[in-house]
């Protein structure tokens, strides 16, 4: 296979997608009430359709955007700024358009951000593409001065709270141009080395060139499907950071054990001790029985994250076709499609090589994996936790069995002895 001379690309483009810790739209639906949606009857594949909800869990509200757009005018540094009704990357309905001084152009629909700057807007070759594009590194300070009028916004943002990342794009004319024989429309995924980045691995040691990579496809699918990816890893960060708080609870509880026991083995002249343990154990009891709910949901959620891992997956966008009767209609609003995820290759010598067989797995697989093992682990933590909260209730309530046979004994006594003296006094 040998790159055409010939000028085979276009519109290459430089861009930077990512979203802000604390975005200006927040999920309408609790982490969960969507746990809630998972059903153990239906199949992975059915329930992967939870997780391509974007217009459903992220609605728009133009009227916060507003405010977004006052304070970047405010900022000199933007140029022009919009508040445009029109269907986000990732299908939402509105979007701020800000233009830099620099000449880059950014997008936010309240969600996910991009950032695109125009590198080569006339067509070029393979042969080209070292020379136009190369490694920027990941800061871009047009996203940090966006962030800083967000943060007016909402002033819990803190600094360079961001996660992005950062790719070029070009449209190849035709695949055959390209110097590829194509079923359909892939995307391709190219890894290019910039050699004029040296990196310092040790004291003595560097090491030559730095990855960065060129999408080629058409190019709207391409940043919807980026945007999607980009959607899914911040709601895996969400799933995250949720199970580790729910793992502080369950290491709380597994706290309150020894203080429990001290109850359940305190004499009885400290009923009043005795009573507040054994309310604490119940406490804990029904946050280890939710504890355990939420983690058999979770099992689901993550068969369903790797149905689409293992399918290979990727999203772009679609009409809606159906609402409700009480919803407004908007066909800006748009709704999730599956469709094959990049396949890989690399730029070597001004050629396209090592083309992968079968599309990538998506970005964010790793995340799925850190999700799933977190979770066996605090499934692991959980079992002796709830053994011992089993124990404890066992011996809260022998305790007060055997206290119930007292007082049934003292009873009996006290009632007898009740007898004698009225036989006594009767008698006398």
């Amino acid at each position: 296979m040998s790159a055409s001379p010939s000028k085979s690309l276009g519109d290459l483009e430089k861009h930077q997608v990512g979203y802000f810790t604390t975005p200006l739209f927040t999920r309408r639906e609790s982490i969960e009430e969507t746990l809630a949606i998972f059903d153990a009857t239906r199949s992975p594949a059915e329930n992967s359709s939870i997780l391509m909800r974007a217009t459903h869990l992220y609605k728009v509200k133009p009227e916060k955007l507003e405010q977004l757009r006052q304070s970047l005018i405010k900022n000199q540094n933007f140029v022009h700024v919009e508040l445009l009704h029109q269907s986000s990357d990732i299908g939402l309905t509105h979007k701020i358009f800000a233009r830099h001084k620099s000449g880059k152009e950014l997008q936010y629909d309240g969600v996910v951000y991009r950032l695109t700057e125009v590198i080569h807007a006339e067509d070029f070759g393979l042969d080209e593409i070292e020379k136009l594009a190369g490694y920027k590194g990941s800061f871009d300070p047009v996203v940090v001065e966006f962030e800083n009028s967000i943060r007016e916004i909402i002033p819990s943002l803190h600094m360079y709270s961001h996660t992005s990342l950062n790719f070029y794009t070009a449209t190849p004319k035709s695949w055959e141009e390209v110097g590829i024989k194509a079923e359909g429309e892939p995307h391709l995924r190219l890894a290019c080395k910039d050699m004029n980045i040296i990196t310092i691995t040790a004291l003595i040691f560097s090491e030559a060139g730095k990855n960065y990579y060129v999408y080629l496809g058409e190019q709207t699918k391409t940043l919807q499907m980026i945007a999607h990816d980009t959607l899914i890893s911040m709601e895996l960060s969400g799933f995250v950071e949720f199970v580790a708080n729910k793992r502080k609870t369950l290491h709380t509880a597994k706290e309150t054990v020894l203080e429990e026991l001290n109850g359940a083995i305190a004499p009885l002249h400290k009923l009043g001790l005795k009573h507040k343990n054994w309310n604490s154990i119940k406490s804990s009891w029904k946050t280890l029985g939710e504890l355990r709910k939420a983690f058999n949901k979770f099992d689901l959620l993550i068969q369903a994250y790797e149905h689409i891992s293992e399918n290979r997956w990727a999203f772009f966008n679609g009409p809606r076709q159906i609402w409700l009767a009480d919803e407004e209609k908007d066909d800006q609003e748009k709704i999730q499609h599956p469709c094959p995820n990049f396949f890989d290759a690399k730029l070597e010598n001004s050629r396209i090589t090592d083309i992968s067989e079968k599309p990538d797995t998506p970005m964010y697989t790793g995340k799925i994996d850190e999700l799933k093992k977190l979770i066996a682990t605090i499934k692991d933590e959980l079992v002796p936790v709830v053994d011992e909260e089993n124990s404890l209730l066992t011996i809260f309530q022998t305790e007060f069995s055997l206290y119930a046979v007292w007082l049934a004994v003292l009873a009996l006594f006290i009632s007898l002895v009740s007898i004698v003296i009225s036989i006594i006094v009767s008698g006398g």
